[in-house]
């Protein structure tokens, strides 16, 4: 699994770049078709589906972020019980991470989570129950807290076995292998951590 909690951060955070690309793209297209309808005439499936194009976006990339998130929980299932052919609902996922008692993440965090999951649920699977809406930031607040207090558990635990067997961490850095002690790890992960404290929106403390 990835050692640092900052690579899925910005994988999810990539998706969400490419969202508000997409949303800037969409709506100013909006502006030129309603200012000038000629300039689809000759695209008649751009002219007929960008405005439903403009109302799925959101559910698009909640599935995508999701995707990332899912992706991200996965590997520390993986990593956790020491089985990297493991398949664990994503529901169950969610309740392992949050009841661990070194963890305990916050009720509003976890439900939030799983809110995103009946919404991924809801599109990506045609869940005949239909979901809350959730603002897409907070989609991506939610799951980046959740899949962050993951990470931090699992690095810490590799830390922890280095120290005991006395070895250094293995990691992959821009492009080469990068050995680090366990005190050097420890520096560089609550660095990570105090960064990442420093970010974290209002709505998700």
């Amino acid at each position: 699994m990835p050692y640092l909690l900052s690579e899925w951060r910005a994988h999810i955070q990539e998706v969400w770049g490419e969202y508000q690309a997409a949303k800037f793209a969409v709506l100013r297209l909006h502006e030129q078709v309603n200012a000038d309808a000629n300039i689809v005439a000759r695209e008649h499936g751009v002219r007929e589906y960008l405005s439903s194009a403009d109302t799925n976006l959101e559910g698009t990339y909640t599935i995508r972020i999701f995707a990332a998130f899912e992706a991200a929980l996965r590997s520390y299932d993986r990593y956790h019980f020491d089985d990297p052919e493991r398949e664990t609902k994503a529901a169950t996922m969610i309740n392992q991470l949050g009841a661990l008692n070194h963890i305990r993440v916050r009720i509003p965090i976890r439900d939030g989570v799983h809110c995103v999951r009946r919404i991924r649920n809801f599109w990506a699977h045609d869940s005949d129950d239909e979901p809350n809406p959730i603002p897409i930031n907070r989609v991506r607040d939610s799951l980046i807290a959740q899949a962050d207090l993951a990470f931090e558990v699992a690095c810490r635990k590799v830390i922890d076995r280095a120290r005991q067997s006395k070895t250094e961490i293995v990691i992959w850095r821009d492009g080469q292998i990068v050995e680090l002690s366990p005190e050097e790890a420890t520096a560089e992960l609550e660095a990570n951590l105090a960064k990442r404290k420093s970010n974290i929106p209002s709505n998700t403390k």
